[in-house]
């Protein structure tokens, strides 16, 4: 029937235009309610999520320090206008995303910088290194004995098999070279608790606290295995390659619930008192190591060879 709305094209079009309104409206009103949810959630996390820890730092333990800031240290004292640098599993970069200016003068003074991933997506990202290749850790397409630095800054914990990717490193260092590589400690309980998180939270929604928490894309969050992520199981394996140990040495990173303040406090407190005790690697959540190619009498003390190879030593 012609008119089973009862409404001429004029009224049909004020009806339509009517609901046009009305939906606007409700866009609006939801974008409002989108708007305040956000500003006060800003406001919550800064004063009792991730914005607090800085604070609580200052206050439950002033001495720590960030351990990308010491990664970067131990650069500044190896780099010389002599280093040809192997950086594997370069990714984006080489040092953490707000060191670039350090980073670029590093690269700047080195006689040569390359960079390998097996990721061409992260290779065509870097920041700061000029040659750059795609390959395998585990199979480098370098001459033997090319490089007297090679470094890897949280990758040993991504490598299916890392006595195979250290023993390549252990083939292109030149005698005398070093490999500094900062990695998780899976013996802390940092780590135990990121893989329980892991196992019982959605993959969706860890995506998602990621991104959130540490502002990592979905493409640059790729699987663990931590296979060399021990004291015990790097000592193992660069024993069988000859390696001699320089320096290895446990950090303490942020809490693990620093984005929640009560717990953070709580975490810090228990840490502190769990590492006046002695249990340093169980509270230490990454550790880094420096090895080195060179052939040494093993009375040379730890101390000594770190100093030989430019490692400053407290």
């Amino acid at each position: 029937c012609s008119s089973d709305l009862g409404r001429s094209p004029r009224s049909d079009g004020a009806f339509q235009h009517g609901i046009c309104l009305r939906g606007a409206e409700a866009g609006c009103f939801a974008a409002r309610i989108n708007s305040n949810f956000m500003s006060w959630f800003s406001k919550l996390d800064k004063c009792l999520g991730r914005g607090s820890y800085y604070w609580l730092r200052s206050k439950l333990d002033p001495k720590l320090t960030y351990f990308q800031w010491e990664y970067a240290d131990i650069l500044e004292h190896v780099v010389t206008p002599q280093t040809r640098w192997l950086d594997g599993g370069c990714g984006h970069q080489i040092l953490e995303v707000r060191l670039e200016e350090q980073e670029r003068r590093l690269v700047d003074r080195a006689k040569l910088v390359v960079g390998c991933d097996p990721f061409a997506l992260s290779l065509g990202k870097h920041r700061t290194i000029r040659n750059r290749v795609m390959c395998p850790l585990d199979d480098l397409p370098f001459l033997s004995s090319s490089f007297n630095l090679v470094t890897m800054n949280m990758v040993v914990e991504h490598l299916v098999d890392p006595a195979k990717v250290f023993q390549e490193i252990a083939r292109v260092l030149e005698p005398g070279g070093i490999v500094i590589f900062v990695t998780p400690n899976r013996a802390s309980y940092y780590v135990r608790l990121a893989d329980l998180g892991r196992a019982i939270i959605p993959s969706k929604i860890a995506f998602k606290l990621i991104r959130h928490l540490e502002s990592r894309e979905p493409e640059d969050v790729f699987p663990t295995h931590y296979r060399a992520n021990t004291r015990r199981d790097v000592e193992n394996i660069m024993r069988d390659l000859g390696m001699e140990l320089v320096q290895m040495i446990f950090m303490r990173g942020r809490p693990f619930f620093f984005f929640f303040a009560p717990l953070s406090i709580l975490e810090m407190l228990a840490v502190r008192f769990l590492a006046l005790l002695g249990f340093q690697e169980t509270t230490s959540a990454v550790f880094m190591a420096v090895y080195s190619r060179k052939t040494i009498d093993i009375s040379t003390s730890g101390s000594a060879l770190a100093q030989a190879v430019g490692i400053p030593v407290d």
